[in-house]
C-alpha cells in the first residue's frame, strides 16, 4: 500500500510566497509612478487649457466685454478646488493684483493675472519655484509647464 500524500510541501509554498513578494515589490513603485505621471499630465493640460481659453475669450469679446466676465464664464475648469483645479481662495475675477491660482495636487502650479496696459491686455502667468517638498506629480507638472508654456522662465507675460 502506498500512503504517500500528494500536495505542496512547506518549502514550495514559502518559495512561491517569496517570489510573489518580490514581484509585488517591483510592481508597486511602477504603479505609483504611473499615477504621478497621469496627475502631472492632467494638471499641465488643464493649466494650458485655462490660459488658452482666457486668450480665446479675450480675442472673441474684446476688452470692454471681457473685463466684466468672471472665471466661471471663461472656462469649464471647476472652481473652488482644494486639491486640483482653480483654488477656492481665488475670487471670481483674474483682473488686478490677486489673479487666480491653479492648484495641482494641493500645491500652487500657476497664478494668472490680467491687466490692461494702454491698448494691450496682458496676461501674466507665474509659477512658483520647484521645491524638493513638491509631490512628484507637482514637480513634473512644473517642469513641463516651465519648458513648454513659459519657455524656461518662471514668469511670462502674454499680450492678448
Amino acid at each position: 500500500m502506498n500512503n504517500m500524500r500528494r500536495g505542496f510541501t512547506m518549502i514550495e509554498l514559502i518559495f512561491v510566497i517569496v517570489i510573489i513578494g518580490i514581484l509585488a515589490a517591483v510592481a508597486i513603485p511602477k504603479l505609483a509612478a504611473t499615477r504621478s505621471d497621469a496627475t502631472a499630465a492632467g494638471c499641465v493640460h488643464e493649466a494650458g487649457q485655462l490660459v488658452s481659453e482666457i486668450s480665446a475669450k479675450y480675442t472673441a469679446k474684446g476688452y470692454s466685454a471681457f473685463k466684466t466676465l468672471t472665471i466661471g464664464d471663461l472656462t469649464n475648469i471647476g472652481t473652488g478646488a482644494t486639491t486640483t483645479g482653480i483654488s477656492q481662495d481665488t475670487g471670481d475675477t483674474f483682473h488686478g493684483d490677486t489673479g487666480i491660482t491653479y492648484l495641482c495636487d494641493s500645491a500652487t502650479l500657476i497664478t494668472i493675472k490680467g491687466s490692461q496696459a494702454a491698448t494691450d491686455y496682458n496676461l501674466t502667468v507665474e509659477m512658483p519655484e520647484r521645491l524638493p517638498a513638491d509631490s512628484p506629480a507637482v514637480f513634473a507638472a512644473k517642469t513641463a509647464l516651465q519648458q513648454n508654456m513659459l519657455q524656461g522662465e518662471e514668469l511670462k507675460m502674454f499680450k492678448l
